[in-house]
């Protein structure tokens, strides 16, 4: 007998032990990734189907229905971004409502991370605030293309296909603001505000460029966009719903995750189409839903209710629209 070989009449019980012990390792992998299997996303898409467009500012468009679809996604093929958290922007009364929705913002991100969503921080002009190090930068900067051009976040998408000849249902022609402050000549920080955490696995940039090739080399199919304004940057930017959406990726809005640019002082009205801000806010939302993009909530991935801000009175405390 050989050593390393055991014989037994004609079967040789070595080779068929080595056979079995190089299996293993294919069977454990196997074991391996049923254990860590994706744990998919239950998502609730929401849009709306129109009967009759409006024809003027402030006009609502006819639904014959709201839809709700029950989606379920995987974490890895899922992106948040981030808009424009500033630390403080030009209109003293949009950052007292950022700083507001800062903190239900975070936790949110914080539990879709967990979840195995790329969260990717996107504070359009910010990026001399910020350390060329941090790793959160260092991952987007191997993305850029045109390292000798200025950086690409300064476009706009003015308009989807499908809001051709379709009035926007909000007004602001004078920068949306209702805060004194915007007439003293106020200037916004673009640093994004600290309460939202930036982890080293997370993406740092405002560079669309660099946005959507690191979309497209993780494999990303459904991009979340939150933050502020969706009636600004949340629609216009070159990472925002429009321009997602035309590059192809089921893009949607996490609806409670928000906010507006109107000016409405103090229930004065000032600009079409002359409602309160929050009311403004549902219009811009509804209009999103019916010629951008679906709108999901935040409950989505916290398991809480639906985060309303708190001059918000018009709903009680238990409405979970």
């Amino acid at each position: 007998m050989k050593i390393g070989r055991l014989c037994f009449g004609k079967t040789n019980f070595g080779f068929v032990l080595m056979f079995f012990v190089g299996l293993l390792p294919m069977f454990f992998g196997i074991g391996q990734e049923m254990l860590l299997a994706e744990e998919l996303l239950t998502i609730v898409t929401q849009d709306r189907v129109v009967a009759k467009s409006p024809t003027k500012i402030g006009e609502k468009s006819t639904v014959s229905s709201v839809r709700q679809t029950v989606e379920q996604w995987k974490p890895s093929e899922t992106a948040v971004i981030i808009c424009d958290m500033w630390t403080q922007h030009g209109c003293s009364h949009a950052t007292e409502r950022l700083t507001e929705l800062a903190v239900p913002m975070n936790e949110v991100i914080s539990k879709a991370r967990e979840r195995g969503v790329l969260i990717i921080h996107a504070p359009s002009g910010g990026m001399d605030k910020y350390d060329v190090n941090l790793p959160a930068r260092k991952t987007a900067e191997k993305f850029r293309k045109d390292m000798g051009n200025p950086r690409h976040w300064d476009f706009w998408e003015h308009s989807s296909p499908a809001e051709q000849d379709i009035p926007f249902p909000v007004d602001a022609p004078h920068g949306g603001c209702s805060s004194p402050t915007c007439k003293d000549g106020s200037k916004a920080n673009f640093k994004e505000i600290d309460i939202l955490t930036i982890k080293d696995n997370d993406v740092l940039t405002d560079d669309f460029v660099e946005v959507k090739d690191y979309l497209k080399h993780k494999g990303i199919k459904n991009v979340i966009i939150m933050g502020v304004h969706t009636n600004m940057c949340i629609i216009g930017r070159p990472f925002g719903l429009r321009a997602m959406k035309k590059d192809g990726f089921h893009t949607v809005l996490m609806r409670d995750m928000t906010d507006l640019m109107y000016n409405n002082t103090l229930g004065n009205e000032d600009e079409p189409p002359f409602v309160n801000h929050f009311l403004g806010l549902d219009m811009v939302i509804e209009h999103i839903e019916a010629y951008i993009c679906p709108t999901i909530l935040s409950s989505d991935f916290t398991g809480k209710k639906r985060f309303r801000f708190k001059e918000d009175k018009r709903y009680s405390n238990n409405s979970k629209l």
